[in-house]
């Protein structure tokens, strides 16, 4: 049966306003009548009693309605959380702060690591502290800090190595190659803009950032605008066709042609991005035809499908080679994300349909990438890739440790040998192996390139 991706469900959605950082003198007079509140738990030096009491805090602050009341519960959650050496807990309440208000939460987050370290004593709290740490690197990374992402890598490394992780250090030395690419590409971009101030008809600057616009900012209007202005002779014709925004199925089978063959001849940064676009135009040129036309242009599809997915590359721990992400798979933080409704059965089966596509399973490593997932399910349960050993430990089947979780009530609770599984408006669900017919669920693939 063929999988159908749930396009609907990538309209974007606009998350609430964020809300600034209250006064500190307004939120120091909070935390001073939460402290008398809950003065004999804070007196404890019992560790089970600091981290009932950062969970209480926690989930007061959920709770509060006055949006001081609630910064200052979680603020006070993350202080005792750090005091208690939980790096989950911690982690957890600057990503509830950062979800409702204007602050730095990548530095906020390695404050709180970096106070953290020294409790740190045993290796699974270090693939905590490790993975925690490159959470607040991607969290830098999105909020295009470079200097302070990359001076991260060497924190992940750090705590890696206590953990012995060896994945996540692999993983580190091609991140900090792709953040020092971004660093560059974010500089040379400032640089054409500057440029283009001082000298709005400048080619060169006009190539550069029309093709951010394009491929990053995903702003095609502006991006295409700048392309037609660039002193590369492909890259003008490919603005000013774009600017055409062709309709009939000629004019955009010529444009996709065009896009591809300067894909071939790409030697900077946006190589698959020219292929993603010709895709675009051969996709709104089929829909118009029929007959020999269509059939026609259908075998340029599956050409340039074939020429996509040829890149590969050997996933260590999955000890399968991933392949390119699909077209129209939903991009987070250098990772792509499709979800598709077919209930194959199982999990093993729906990790199956992952593989043979390239990917796997989503691992859900943090805040976003967990919303991500809850806008793609909709109102549909799915497979994600979380499992448990023989020790009921639970981790990522792409060996990333499970450093942030979103189980729903008292899950887990069937020990060893169990699955993950969203189920939509409560959380994460364990399914135990042998019971997986009874969970009819669909699923998340996750592509690394």
């Amino acid at each position: 049966m063929r999988l159908l991706p749930l396009l609907f469900l990538l309209a974007p959605q606009n998350p609430p306003p964020k809300l600034p950082a209250p006064a500190a003198a307004d939120l120091e007079a909070t935390k001073k009548v939460i402290r008398e509140g809950f003065k004999v738990d804070y007196a404890s030096r019992s560790p089970d009693v600091q981290k009932r009491l950062s969970e209480r805090l926690r989930d007061e602050g959920l709770k509060a309605k006055d949006p001081s009341e609630t910064f200052a519960f979680l603020e006070e959650a993350r202080e005792v959380a750090v005091r208690g050496g939980e790096v989950e807990l911690a982690v957890g309440a600057v990503d509830a702060l950062a979800k409702r208000y204007e602050i730095d939460a990548a530095r906020m987050k390695t404050k709180a690591l970096d106070d953290l370290k020294a409790k740190v004593k045993s290796p699974e709290a270090a693939k905590a502290l490790a993975g925690a740490y490159a959470e607040a690197l991607e969290d830098a990374a999105a909020a295009k800090d470079f200097d302070q992402a990359l001076g991260l890598v060497p924190k992940v490394e750090s705590a890696a190595r206590t953990a012995k992780d060896e994945v996540l250090l692999s993983r580190m030395r091609e991140r900090a190659k792709e953040l020092r690419e971004q660093q560059a590409e974010h500089r040379e971009v400032a640089a054409a803009r500057k440029k283009l101030a001082e000298t709005p008809d400048d080619p060169a600057a006009h190539a550069t950032l029309g093709l951010y616009r394009c491929f990053v900012e995903g702003d095609w209007k502006g991006g295409s605008d700048s392309l037609a202005k660039a002193g590369d002779a492909a890259l003008s014709k490919l603005g000013r066709l774009e600017q055409a925004a062709p309709g009939e199925p000629e004019a955009q089978e010529a444009l996709a042609d065009a896009w591809w063959e300067a894909a071939r001849q790409q030697k900077g940064r946006y190589p698959d991005g020219f292929r993603e676009r010709a895709f675009h135009w051969y996709e709104a040129a089929r829909k118009k035809l029929a007959g020999v036309p269509k059939l026609r242009l259908e075998k340029k599809l599956e050409k340039l499908q074939e020429e996509t997915a040829g890149r590969t590359k050997h996933h260590a721990i999955l000890g399968y080679r991933l392949k390119a992400r699909p077209r129209g798979a939903l991009p987070l933080a250098g990772r792509w994300y499709q979800v598709y409704a077919e209930t194959p059965g199982t999990r093993e089966e729906a990790q199956k349909r992952c593989r043979e596509m390239g990917g796997y399973l989503v691992c859900i490593e943090g805040e976003e990438e967990q919303a991500l997932v809850e806008k793609l399910a909709g109102q549909n349960k799915v497979w994600i890739g979380g499992l448990s050993g023989e020790d009921g430990k639970w981790s990522w089947m792409n060996g990333q440790p499970m450093a942030y979780t979103r189980w729903a009530g008292s899950q887990p609770n069937n020990g060893a040998h169990c699955f993950g599984q969203f189920w939509p408006g409560q959380g994460w669900h364990d399914i135990p192996s042998n019971e997986q017919d009874r969970y009819a669920a669909g699923f998340i693939c996750e592509w690394e390139f």
